[in-house]
């Protein structure tokens, strides 16, 4: 079970470096990223998913 929950949280460790890298590479061309966005794409990974933010 150990193993499990330390494979999971890699995963979602690695997500969140994908994301941070994504938003980097979006404002070094340009685009203007909205914090408000961020927080909303973060909040969606800690309250459990999409079918967790609907419900709000």
């Amino acid at each position: 079970m150990k193993f499990i929950s330390l494979l999971a949280n890699l995963v979602i460790f690695h997500n969140a470096l994908v994301i941070a890298d994504a938003v980097r590479q979006l404002q070094a061309e340009g685009q203007v990223i909205d914090p408000l966005d961020l927080s909303l794409i973060f909040n969606l990974a800690r309250r459990g998913g999409p079918e967790a933010w609907v419900r709000v």
